[in-house]
This record gives structure tokens, C-alpha cells and sequence, in this order.
């Protein structure tokens, strides 16, 4: 179901990169330089935590992306591809709080019951980011556009679209949150989606739909990945800690991103865990996705989308660990 959506009106700036790239590095992931999975590091296992227990999964040997490029046209930026995926570090922690993920990774999460009855609610704070093929303003903002073919809208209908054919009942609100102020866009996010959950008292999981960017040297990187052999954005969970009952929001975001680490092990950037609010505070069940970056394209997001949904479906309800199929179409 889709909120009614109001115009645009133009956005005043480009967002600001959420990632710096040698904060990830200091998180143990190297992002200053394209991380190549080579076939002898395709055999090693590599593993996680899930509470007590470890699961194991390895991890499928990759194309070599490092050289893969394009110029955005017309505007004659650089696209390099970049693999970010999270082998070696679950978490790159800004929040200077050190969490026992252990002890996190223990804490119950929403279970959805999948009856058709509302239970979760999609919005986008910055509604206008899109991709490196997407339309842009007419006043010249690249990655920032009012069309919802392209933009977050897009990405989110492609998760709503699973999420429904599981049986579970979404609310999307397709509202341009940034439409009037970048800077005043989580307060409006936060005013629609109080409003949201006052009227559907069964909402479990408040999900905000963002993209990333990562600029290295001057060029925009795309986080990248191939997903049956098809080329797919690579996703970041973003999760922050400050408000009261943010471990059950980290919580869901270690759920989600075992559930990925299952089905696709190398979609999965490290949680970004920061000193941030987020509006995560509405719910114990938020959760913050960045779906590629803006160097991706359209087509890499929504299939990351469909993974990110499937994922979902996995880690959130007991049918969907029978249902939920690892397909990127």
C-alpha cells in the first residue's frame, strides 16, 4: 500500500557520504583498494557468530571487478567497482560503545507472521537518491532524481514486492521526505512514520531505504558484487546507538545480515554501528539499508533489493527459512 505522495521540489544539496572510506578501513575492511577473492580464498571458511554457535559458509570465488569502469555520461565522472563484502569484519564501530556482539546476537527479534496483515512499514528518508543512470535535477544534481522508476521508491517497491508474495503485508511510504529541506528530512520521515505506526499497531519492522556513496580520489565507487553470475550492488546495514533500546535494533541488523551472509555471502558490507539516531528510536525493530551506492546502477540495486528481501524473509519469519529463495533476477 502506498502513501500518498506529494511533489518535489527540488533538493538543495547531494547527501553526504554516510561511509568514509578509511573509517571502514579502520574497521578492518580496506576500502581504499579493490579486494579481489582469489580462488585459494574462495576455499578458506569463513565465519560468524550466531550466538553460541558458529555457522560456516564459503565464500564463491568472484570475476575480477577491479578494472571494470565507466563514465557517467555527459557528466564525465568516473565509475570504478569496488568490493566492500564483509568477510573478515561484521561490524566497523563509530559508536565508541564496543558491543559484545556475542551477547547482542542473542537478543530476541520480530518474529512476522506472514497473515497479510500490516507488519512492516518501508520509507525513505532521502527519497530522491538514485543511481548513476538515473534522470537528474534540471539544475544539474547527478545521483538525485524525482523519478520513481529510478530512485528510492524503486528499490523499496522491489522489496515490497517480495515481502507480499511471502504474505507479508507492508505499508510503503512513498513520500519525498527531502523534497524540501535535505537537512530536514528526518524530521519529516519521523513525523510520517509516527503517524504510520499509530494507525498499524502490528508493524514489527520499520525499514528505511537509503544508497550510499563512496568517492576514492576523485572517482565514485559502486560496491559490487556478481549474484548468479549477474552483477549486483552490495548492501550496508547502518545502525546507531544513540537512543535508549538500541541493542534490539543492532540486534535486527546482525539477524539480517547473518540471513545474508547464508544466502549470498558476499553481498553484505559490515554494519555501520555510529554515535547516529536515525529515528531508530520509533522501534525496536528499525533497520537502515544502504542499497549500493551512487556509482551503482539501477539495475545492480534492485537486484540487490530482491536479495535484501528474500534475506528478510529469512531471518524474520519461520515460513520464510522454507520459502525464501536465493534469486537476484
Amino acid at each position: 500500500m502506498n502513501m500518498k505522495k506529494q511533489g518535489l521540489k527540488r533538493a538543495a544539496t547531494v547527501a553526504a557520504a554516510m561511509i568514509l572510506t578509511a573509517a571502514l578501513a579502520a574497521g578492518g575492511v580496506c576500502a581504499m583498494t579493490h579486494m579481489t577473492h582469489t580462488e585459494s580464498e574462495a576455499s578458506e571458511a569463513k565465519t560468524f557468530s550466531e550466538g553460541s554457535s558458529v555457522s560456516v559458509f564459503h565464500v564463491p570465488s568472484l570475476p575480477d571487478i577491479a578494472e571494470e569502469s565507466v563514465t557517467v555520461p555527459d557528466d564525465g565522472i568516473l565509475i570504478r567497482a569496488l568490493d566492500l563484502s564483509n568477510a573478515d569484519t561484521l561490524i566497523s564501530d563509530f559508536s565508541g560503545l564496543s558491543p559484545d556482539i556475542d551477547v547482542i546476537s542473542r537478543l530476541a527479534v520480530p518474529v512476522l507472521k506472514g497473515d497479510g496483515s500490516p507488519e512492516v512499514l518501508i520509507y525513505h528518508t532521502h527519497a530522491t537518491e538514485s543511481y548513476a543512470d538515473g534522470d537528474t535535477y534540471e539544475d544539474g544534481h547527478v545521483f538525485l532524481s524525482d523519478n520513481d522508476e529510478s530512485n528510492m521508491i524503486a528499490i523499496g517497491n522491489a522489496v515490497a514486492e517480495i515481502l507480499e508474495a511471502n504474505g507479508i503485508g507492508v505499508i510503503h511510504d512513498t513520500f519525498h521526505h527531502n523534497a524540501e529541506s535535505y537537512n530536514k528530512a528526518y524530521s519529516s520521515s519521523r513525523r510520517s512514520a509516527v503517524k504510520t505506526l499509530s494507525q498499524y499497531s502490528g508493524i514489527k519492522l520499520v525499514i528505511d531505504i537509503h544508497r550510499d556513496a563512496v568517492s576514492i580520489d576523485g572517482s565514485q565507487r559502486k560496491p559490487l558484487t556478481y549474484i548468479n553470475e549477474k552483477p549486483t550492488a552490495q548492501l550496508m546495514l547502518v545502525a546507531g546507538s544513540n537512543h535508549n533500546g538500541w541493542q534490539n535494533n543492532l540486534a535486527c541488523s546482525l539477524a539480517l545480515q547473518r540471513a545474508m551472509n547464508e544466502m549470498y555471502p558476499t553481498l553484505a558490507r559490515p554494519i555501520y554501528f555510529s554515535k547516529g539516531e536515525y529515528n531508530q528510536s520509533l522501534s525496536g525493530g528499525s533497520i537502515l539499508i544502504e542499497v549500493g551506492a551512487a556509482g551503482n546502477t539501477a539495475e545492480e540495486a534492485k537486484r540487490a533489493a530482491v536479495c535484501a528481501a528474500n534475506a528478510i524473509c529469512r531471518a524474520f519469519t519461520r515460513r520464510g527459512r522454507q520459502t525464501a529463495r536465493p534469486d537476484a533476477h
